[in-house]
């Protein structure tokens, strides 16, 4: 090649050269980023991913539901064995002594005298209620009580039903005493009615009383209770409080053994862990 030709190839290769290169950037203008090739793996080595996966958002566990409050005690008690095997138990011995006392007595002269609530009718539902929307506590409420007896759905107590009934085939008088308040009586009524619970008088609360049995009881001594029935002797008194029995009340727990004699003969108690003037004593 002569030496004319080879000038004008590397004059084209010069002027090639020169048109790759980037004109160089403006005074104070900022430099285009730019981005490197992408990198030949080597191999044997995992090729680089694209894109990191979006991770799954984080389940959030379910929330707990509130724990339904534990029952108290009483109520876990008046479910069990032992209070159905007591109240049976004592029912059994009020009629077996009943038997006994009533051999010398005329028909229809005598009476045994039954306190309604927790001793007749069982209230250990209304007491769940109570429980249930009070977080476990049993806090009374009236106007809650007032719809119970308004239901007309206590049933009899394990027991109770026969016993009244064999007290009737013996010639005694039921007289329910009971501190339901006066205008609860037809309800109460209805109530022992739909149960079959036989009774030939019901004595409640009369109006401004404190809820003193004992005028009652007088009443049915001297005749003068309601339901026409003549003079009566109480021959048996049978409760869950001790006010339900004459003249008793919680100064008794205090008495000598002797104090009790009447107990298991006279008077007959059926347990009540529910509620009660018991609830007032201090220890």
């Amino acid at each position: 090649m002569g030496r004319r030709a080879a000038a004008l190839v590397l004059a084209a290769l010069l002027a090639g050269c020169a048109g790759l290169r980037q004109p160089p950037p403006a005074p104070g203008a900022t430099p285009e980023p730019t981005t490197p090739p992408p990198r030949e793996p080597v191999s044997g080595e995992p090729a680089e991913p694209s894109a990191l996966p979006t991770p799954a958002p984080e389940a959030r566990p379910e929330p707990t539901p509130p724990r339904a409050p534990e029952p108290p005690l009483a109520l876990r008690y008046v479910h069990g064995a032992e209070f159905r095997a007591a109240i049976v138990q004592t029912y059994r011995a009020a009629a077996r002594e009943l038997e006994r006392l009533v051999e010398v007595l005329e028909p229809g002269a005598w009476a045994v005298v039954l306190d309604v609530d927790d001793t007749v009718l069982s209230n250990a539902p209304f007491e769940r209620e109570l429980a249930a929307a009070d977080g476990g506590a049993m806090t009374f409420d009236r106007d809650r009580w007032n719809a119970w007896v308004a239901r007309r759905a206590a049933k009899p107590l394990p027991g109770a039903l026969g016993f009244v009934e064999r007290v009737r085939e013996l010639g005694g008088a039921v007289a329910l005493v009971t501190n339901r308040a006066h205008e609860q009586c037809p309800a109460t009524e209805d109530n022992l009615r739909a149960q079959g619970v036989p009774y030939d008088v019901i004595l409640c609360r009369p109006p401004g009383s404190d809820g003193e049995k004992e005028p009652r009881f007088d009443s049915l001594r001297e005749g003068t209770a309601a339901g026409g029935l003549p003079a009566l002797e109480i021959v048996m008194f049978v409760g869950d409080n001790i006010g339900d029995f004459p003249d008793l009340d919680q100064s008794l727990r205090r008495a000598p053994e002797d104090a009790f004699t009447d107990f298991g003969a006279l008077y007959f108690v059926i347990p009540n862990p529910m509620y009660g003037s018991w609830e007032q004593v201090t220890f």
